[in-house]
């Protein structure tokens, strides 16, 4: 089972899961989903949206709380 992974990290992150009987943490597909690097292609079009929506919900907070 574990002799297709090369990231050894991996492969002792998965091998104490078993050991602690946690089975997610023995599924290597899943480790390398949550360990691997992403490349996230973000533009600054992208940025101000995010930080619109990130504006929006602080406005909407504040308008709550003033309303209790």
């Amino acid at each position: 089972m574990y002799e297709r992974c090369s990231d050894i990290e991996l492969l002792k992150i998965a091998q104490n899961a078993r050991n602690y009987g946690l089975e997610f943490g023995e599924n290597l597909a899943v480790l390398e989903l949550f360990f691997r690097p992403k490349n996230f292609d973000i533009t600054s079009s992208d940025l101000q949206n995010i930080g619109l929506v990130f504006t929006s919900l602080e406005s909407i907070k504040e308008k709550f709380q003033l309303s209790k």
